[in-house]
This record gives structure tokens, sequence and C-alpha cells, in this order.
């Protein structure tokens, strides 16, 4: 797909001259301010923007889905929504940063045990690991849809279909995802989604969508008009890009309302970063001394959005960041606030990694220019 480059461009605030903005998971280029909706319903209409854009039924939007400015709450909310009492046991999967497994720890009432369901080598977890971890009082799964250091994806359905019988609900976690492909809910098979918003173009505060969710009270709080103006822009955005001429073609089961246009384009977006994807990965093997983390073969770059985190063999990676920071290239460097990821993958999180991480938005200019960079200084 070529996506229209021109929208593309008008539609971000640029990032600062000659800077190569390459940590779109920490600083993700966002969007203009532009007219969305406002006032006492703009709450509600988002709500409805989400169930298109995820693919629920937008009739039960009020009831099924919760915008806020903390996911810490939401994780709160989905989980007193469980009723889980002492002796209950979760898992979680081990792939997520540090302050979101905090996030829900602090959540589970006191003697429910808590799981981890590590991550494997290329940062992905695996469904015989689960088998292991489950038991007759198993009442939440958290499975994460894109690992943040690798970038790796995971399956939702095989899980759910492990699930099925149990008294276990499945919770996807789409934080490191949302920017960079459709969900689906209608077919994913799972209980719950929820994503705190921030790589979505630089939106800010969380979304979940649940079967079964408790109604909104204090835990949620109160949404600031900025945070639902910028989620409604994120939405509106993509809907945009799914109405352009060179949009790929929906699913037969897709093409009503304003699904359509919101599959087509993060579909595109999907499309157009997997080509970056097999840039990236081919320069990066070109480069002596690099070794990526996760998926490295530019053929597999369908498993795996483009975050790519690497070493380089006799450099630290605090000491090349600020190297490259200072040619005017902005990446992530250390442990990436996720050192129990790094630890299950086999690294220090003391000695960090690399990482960087594109956008729909980039070009195979940005890609060959951090690569000049890179090789000039390993």
């Amino acid at each position: 797909m070529d996506l229209p480059l021109s929208l593309v461009a008008e539609s971000f605030n640029p990032p600062a001259a000659r800077l190569l903005d390459f940590d779109s998971v920490a600083s993700p280029r966002t969007l203009r301010p532009r007219p969305v909706g406002a006032g006492a319903s703009a709450e509600a209409s988002l709500r409805a923007d989400l169930a298109w854009f995820w693919n629920s039924n937008a009739d039960w939007a009020d009831d099924q889905i919760a915008v806020g400015e903390d996911y810490a709450k939401l994780v709160r909310r989905l989980v007193l929504s469980l009723e889980l009492r002492k002796g209950d046991r979760i898992v979680l999967c081990a792939s997520e940063p540090d302050d979101r497994r905090a996030a829900w720890q602090a959540a589970v009432p006191d003697g429910v045990a808590v799981s981890d369901w590590r991550p494997r080598r290329l940062g992905r977890v695996l469904v015989r690991d689960l088998e292991a971890l489950l038991d007759r009082r198993t009442r939440l799964v958290l499975l994460t849809k894109a690992c943040p250091v690798t970038g790796s994806l995971n399956e939702i359905v095989p899980v759910a279909q492990l699930l099925e019988g149990t008294d276990a609900v499945l919770v996807t976690e789409a934080s490191h995802f949302v920017a960079h492909g459709s969900l689906d809910i209608r077919n994913l098979r799972c209980d719950a989604v929820i994503a705190d918003v921030a790589e979505l173009f630089g939106a800010r505060g969380a979304a979940l969508w649940a079967r079964r969710l408790r109604p909104a009270d204090s835990v949620n709080g109160t949404v600031s008009p900025n945070v639902l103006a910028g989620l409604a822009r994120a939405v509106s955005y993509a809907e945009r890009l799914g109405e352009a001429p060179s949009a790929p073609v929906a699913p037969p089961s897709e093409r009503f309302g304003r699904r359509e246009p919101m599959r087509k384009g993060m579909q595109g977006i999907r499309q157009e970063e997997r080509i970056l994807s097999r840039w990236m990965l081919r320069g990066l093997a070109r480069i002596e001394g690099v070794s990526v983390l996760g998926e490295h073969d530019p053929r597999r770059a369908a498993c795996r959005i483009p975050t790519f985190s690497f070493t380089c063999e006799g450099e630290t990676a605090p000491a090349l960041g600020a190297a490259l920071a200072a040619e005017g290239v902005q990446v992530g460097s250390g442990h990436l606030g996720c050192s129990n990821t790094l630890e299950h993958l086999g690294h220090d999180p003391e000695a960090g990694v690399l990482r960087a991480s594109l956008g729909h938005y980039h070009t195979r200019d940005d890609v060959e220019r951090f690569l000049r960079v890179l090789r000039s200084l390993v």
C-alpha cells in the first residue's frame, strides 16, 4: 500500500529540526490539534468511536467500554468486576513493563496468588508454558499482544481455546500494539482488552473494553477534555487514512459502517510498517557486532511490530545512546522500564539495550540515515 503521504505529513507535528525521532514508544510523534467532539457527550461519543475501532458492538459501548486518565485505575476497575476471592489465582504475562505489571499487582486483593507467564527467547510466550500454570482456581490470564522489548507478537486465539470451559477470563494487553495494527474483538475470543494509549499517535490516558465491566464510580474518576480529545483525534486519524483511495480492501465481514475505514486505515499502517521492518532488519544484520533481540529474519517481519531492541559488541547501551543523540538520533536506551522482561530474556537490566522504534510516518530515508549513523559509531 502507498500511504497518503500528504495526509500523514499534515496530520502530525513535525520533529525538531534535524532530529530523527526513533523512540516512538517513549516519545511517539503526536497528531496536530484539530476539532473533535466536545461537551457533555464527548466521553460517550469516544466510547462509540472505540467500539467501531476495536470492532465491538457500538450499541453496548456505554456498558462495555471505559476511558480514563490513568491505566492503573482501569486495571482496578476490571479486577473489581471479577470479584476475586482469597485463594484465587491470576497469571500475568511477564513481558509487561515494570509500571504496568505493578498496576496489576496492586489491584489484586490480598490472598490472590500471582504467577508469571515468562516469555521465551524471542519475547513470545508459549501456550504449553501457560498450561503448567493453570489450575481450577485461575480466574484471569493477562496476555501481552506485542512484547515492548522485542516487538514480537503473540497469538490470542490459541490461548482463548485453551481457556474454554474454565473460569478464567482472558485479558489482552494491547498498549504496545494499538498503534500498529487492527484489533477485532468479535473474533479475538478474549474477554477484555486494555491499553495505555500513549503510543497511539501521542494520545493520553487509557482505554478498556470488557464483556463484564463494573459500573463507573470513583474508581475511574473524571476524564479531562484534553484526554478525550487526544484519543478521539487518534481514532479519527485511522478512519481518515482508511478513506484514502489507496487503502487496502477490508475483509467482507468488516465492510460495514465506520468499521470499514478504520480497519483499512490500521491495516495500511501495518503493511507500511512491515516494509520498514524489513529494511531495518536487513540493515542491522549488515552491521558487525549488532545483535537484535527477538525476531531478526526480514522474511518474518509480519511476526513483529517495528520495535527493534539490540546490543552492540564492545559498546554500552547508555554510551551508544548518548552518541546517537549527539548525532540527532533519538532512541531508547537502558532497561527501558522493562527490567523484569530483560531478565527473563537473559539480558542484564543494568547493562541495558538500545531500542529504535518506528511509526508509519517514518520513511526508508529515515531508516537509511539511522543505519549510517549507527554504522559510523560502532
